[in-house]
């Protein structure tokens, strides 16, 4: 199966990747599904599995994430590099920390305001949903020191998460 994960992370990977925040969202949707259901087929493909075979953990056993959670990791990757400007600073007029709101200590001033969002489309943009994955993280993610290190904790807390839905 290394070969064909290789093929796998080379070939249909950066597809998914490619503006993952635009396109996907973590809540599901028709399209998403489909998404979905062709790449349970190349995860059975490159497992030699029965086509009826279960894929959660074919996805743990290879290391790969289903969409959803491919989105939920580019989205905490895009955090990360916000909070600790790691990109242009156009964008980060959308995050404020609440500490900059209140003038006085609370328990989440160190957290990002969530903006009030009226509307599901509007709650299923990156800017709603950034705020709030963030906040649910765990801390030793959201304290690490580097992207690299990041990415590879990240990763690794996403594919236990499969396992564990």
């Amino acid at each position: 199966p290394n070969l064909t994960r290789m093929l796998y992370l080379s070939m249909v990977e950066p597809y998914l990747n490619y503006c993952n925040l635009l396109w996907a969202s973590a809540n599901p949707s028709v399209l998403l599904n489909k998404v979905l259901i062709v790449q349970k087929r190349f995860i059975r493909l490159m497992t030699f599995s029965d086509y009826q075979a279960h894929s959660k953990p074919l996805f743990f056993r290879l290391y790969i994430l289903p969409i959803y959670e491919l989105y939920k990791y580019n989205l905490a990757v895009y955090m990360f590099r916000i909070i600790n400007n790691l990109i242009p600073s156009l964008t980060h007029h959308q995050f404020i920390l609440n500490s900059s709101i209140h003038h006085h200590n609370t328990r989440s001033k160190s957290k990002i305001h969530s903006r009030y969002c009226r509307t599901a489309m509007r709650q299923n943009t990156f800017a709603f949903q950034g705020p709030r994955l963030w906040s649910e993280l765990p801390s030793y993610l959201t304290t690490a020191t580097s992207l690299p290190i990041f990415k590879k904790i990240a990763k690794s807390f996403f594919v236990n998460k499969i396992c564990s839905i």
